[in-house]
């Protein structure tokens, strides 16, 4: 990807995202960001990660880096407490990974966050009691998964999906699936959901080109299979979802 290709995606993702380098200082930081913690991008500059962390986050974090300069995870996913620029705590899902360069140098750490408030507000609305066990499997995944009713209207979007789309789950939630997938995408979507909700096919795999809302496109495995979850303990009539998890198979381009 181009320096302004990823200037473009990285300012306009609706995830928080941040640049660090090696010593914690920060490199860049999006809007997204700036709004969640309350600080401009010029304050960001003159501050380390650890002064944004929770003091009773301060050493998991700091191993946790350590341990992937070291070479032994290539990424991290942890819950942590932020400091706003007002003072107050905020709780966060962090996901880290480390880039390098054509040397295989480490440059810099890519970070994306989400207020964990957030998130599990929209998990509760999106899933009927007695599903936990399923919910937070699929919180927690790292594959970028989708949960859409037969309409193929996204009803659940994880925190992988909505940093594979470059876009918070907002946006992303109660919106058709068809409507992010390049021209043929749509009518090629709903031909696999007939088929699962027939019962022809038990799981459904197929290749798919997205559509971010900021005109990036990004090619992807799909696999869809359907899933029957009680609408309730006390009232355990079935309610049909379908599971998208998606595999990127390319890197990001941009849309002409």
């Amino acid at each position: 990807m181009s320096d302004e290709a990823f200037t473009a995606v990285f300012q306009d993702s609706e995830v928080p995202t941040l640049l660090l380098v090696q010593d914690g200082r920060f490199l860049r930081a999006n809007t997204a960001l700036c709004d969640l913690l309350g600080y401009t991008e010029p304050e960001f500059m003159k501050l380390t990660f650890m002064e944004l962390t929770h003091s009773s986050d301060h050493s998991p974090s700091y191993g946790l880096f350590r341990t992937m300069l070291a070479g032994e995870i290539a990424q991290f996913h942890m819950i942590k407490k932020y400091v706003h620029k007002a003072g107050h705590p905020i709780t966060c899902l962090l996901s880290t990974s480390l880039t390098y360069d054509k040397k295989k140098d480490a440059v810099y750490f890519l970070s994306q966050i989400q207020e964990l408030d957030r998130l599990q507000r929209r998990e509760d609305q999106a899933w009927p009691p007695g599903n936990e066990h399923v919910q937070q499997a699929f919180s927690c995944s790292p594959i970028p998964t989708a949960l859409l009713d037969s309409d193929g209207v996204i009803i659940y979007a994880n925190y992988a999906l909505s940093t594979f789309c470059g876009c918070d789950t907002d946006i992303l939630v109660n919106r058709k699936l068809g409507d992010l997938l390049a021209t043929g995408g749509a009518t090629a979507l709903h031909e696999h959901i007939a088929a699962l909700v027939q019962g022809s096919f038990k799981s459904r795999r197929w290749a798919v080109q997205f559509r971010s809302p900021q005109g990036f496109s990004k090619a992807a495995n799909a696999l869809m299979s359907l899933l029957s979850v009680p609408s309730s303990q006390a009232h355990p009539s079935e309610t049909r979802r379908l599971v998208l998890h998606l595999q990127d198979h390319s890197s990001l381009t941009h849309s002409m």
